[in-house]
C-alpha cells in the first residue's frame, strides 16, 4: 500500500502517480505504517458512519443538554428562595393585622383600626410570577434535555407500542426527525427564556 505525501489517499503498491491528485508516489508503506493507516481509514469511517445516523447527537446537542440539566438546578434554587423571601414577608405581618391580596393588598386591624403597616403586594406578586415562570422552565428543560441527548432512546420509546403490538417499520421520515427536532429546540428555548425572565422578576 503506497500513501500520497500530498492528498493523504491511500492505493495499492502497483500505482507510480497517485489517483486522485495525480502526485508520483514514493516507497509502499511498512507493514507498522500500513496498520496505523487502515486504523485512522477505520475511524474515520465510523465517524462518517455515526454522523450519518439519524439520532447522531452533535456538540451543540450535548451542549444544550448541560444548559438543561443547570437550568433546571437554577430554576429549583429560585423557587426555594422565592419561597424564602415570601416567608419572610408572612412573618413580618404584625399581630392582628388581616392582609388579603384579592384585588391587591388590603390590610385591617381586627378592631378595623389602621395598623400603620404596609404590606409589599407587589412584591408578592412577583415573587409568585417568578415562581411560576421557573416551574415553566423546568417543563422546557426536562422535555428538553431527554431528546438533546438520548434521542435514539426517546425514539424508541415513543414507538414501543407499535413495535410490540404492529408490524410497523419504526425509521422515522426526514419530516419526523425534523418536527421532532424543532420540538426539542422549541422546549429548550421556553425553558431558557422562563429562566431567565424568573431571575429577571426576582432581582
Amino acid at each position: 500500500m503506497k500513501k500520497c505525501k500530498k492528498c493523504g489517499a491511500l492505493q495499492s503498491d502497483d500505482r507510480s502517480t497517485c489517483i486522485d491528485c495525480g502526485t508520483v508516489l514514493g516507497r509502499p508503506l511498512s507493514e507498522a505504517e500500513e496498520e496505523l493507516a487502515e486504523a485512522a481509514l477505520d475511524d474515520k469511517l465510523y465517524s462518517m458512519a455515526e454522523r450519518a445516523d439519524d439520532f447522531y447527537v452533535p456538540l451543540r446537542d450535548k451542549i444544550m443538554g448541560v444548559l438543561c440539566i443547570i437550568g433546571v438546578i437554577a430554576a429549583v434554587i429560585l423557587i426555594n428562595l422565592c419561597g424564602m423571601e415570601k416567608q419572610q414577608i408572612e412573618n413580618d405581618i404584625p399581630e392582628g393585622v388581616s392582609v388579603t391580596q384579592s384585588g391587591g393588598a388590603i390590610i385591617t386591624m381586627s378592631d378595623g383600626t389602621s395598623p400603620g403597616y404596609t404590606f409589599p403586594s407587589a412584591r408578592s406578586h412577583t415573587l409568585d410570577q417568578a415562581q411560576m415562570f421557573a416551574i415553566f422552565s423546568i417543563v422546557g428543560f426536562i422535555g428538553a434535555g431527554p431528546m438533546l441527548f438520548f434521542p435514539k432512546f426517546m425514539w424508541l420509546i415513543d414507538t414501543l407500542k407499535y413495535r410490540l403490538f404492529y408490524n410497523w417499520d419504526t425509521t422515522p421520515s426526514y419530516f419526523a426527525l425534523v418536527m421532532r427536532k424543532a420540538a426539542t429546540y422549541i422546549l429548550f428555548a421556553i425553558g431558557i427564556c422562563s429562566i431567565l425572565y424568573a431571575y429577571w422578576l426576582f432581582f
